[in-house]
């Protein structure tokens, strides 16, 4: 996996890895969402890439985005991402 979080850290995502599973975390201010998702959009692409070429797949079914902080500073996000239920239901 070391080549995989090196990977990662190309594009400023850390890589948390346990077995088979794996956690790509960006961390940003609101005002740098968008910077920020494209950041991690790309380094999911190049993982793909690294996968395929390693004779792996990734389980889409299996894969998704989620936002985590304070209630009032995932209300400030740009509309890159579902920020809660409430959201979901508009």
């Amino acid at each position: 996996m070391a080549d995989l979080a090196e990977l990662a850290a190309e594009y400023g995502v850390t890589l948390h890895a346990y077995a088979d599973d794996n956690q790509l975390l960006i961390h940003c201010k609101a005002e740098n969402t968008q910077t920020s998702v494209e950041s991690l959009e790309e380094c999911v692409e190049a993982i793909i890439g690294w996968m395929l070429a390693n004779r792996l797949k990734i389980n889409v079914d299996k894969t998704e985005f989620v936002w985590t902080g304070s209630e009032r500073n995932l209300q400030s996000l740009c509309n890159c991402g579902k920020t809660n239920t409430e959201d979901r239901h508009h």
